[in-house]
Parts: structure tokens; sequence; C-alpha cells
């Protein structure tokens, strides 16, 4: 699961760096968005697994929804 969170978390900063850098904007951010929601999942089973505590879970959750707000932000304002 570690090597799963990992990679999604590389693969979504990698969408984020590629959007601000390259023109193909909007591309990037669904990509981004995609790896966000994996590691949404990834949390939950983390949690379902007892691999994170219920705090460990909540806290994660309350990130990742406000990193899913600002990215969804990003992506309204270019369309």
């Amino acid at each position: 699961m570690a090597k799963r969170i990992e990679e999604a978390s590389l693969d979504l900063y990698d969408n984020l760096v590629l959007a601000i850098k390259k023109g193909n904007t909007i591309d990037a951010l669904k990509k981004a968005d995609y790896h966000l929601e994996r590691l949404k999942i990834y949390n939950r089973f983390s949690k379902d697994m007892k691999l994170l505590s219920f705090r460990q879970y909540e806290y994660l959750s309350k990130n990742l929804d406000e990193i899913g707000r600002l990215l969804g932000g990003w992506i309204k304002s270019l369309k």
C-alpha cells in the first residue's frame, strides 16, 4: 500500500509541475485529479486495513479534500 500511495503522490506532483511548465494545462490537471482520487481511495483502504488510525485517516482526508478544492478551482478557472 505504501508503494501505491508513493506512486500516486509522485504522479500527482508530476502532473502539477507539468501543468505549470507546459501549455497543455487542462490535460495535466485532469490527470492530477485522477491521481488525487487514487490517493483518496488508498487512504480509505489503509484505514479499512487498519494501517492508519482514524485520526491519521481524518487528517489526510481533510488535506486531500482541500487539495481537491484547489485543483478544482484551478481547472474551473481555465474553462
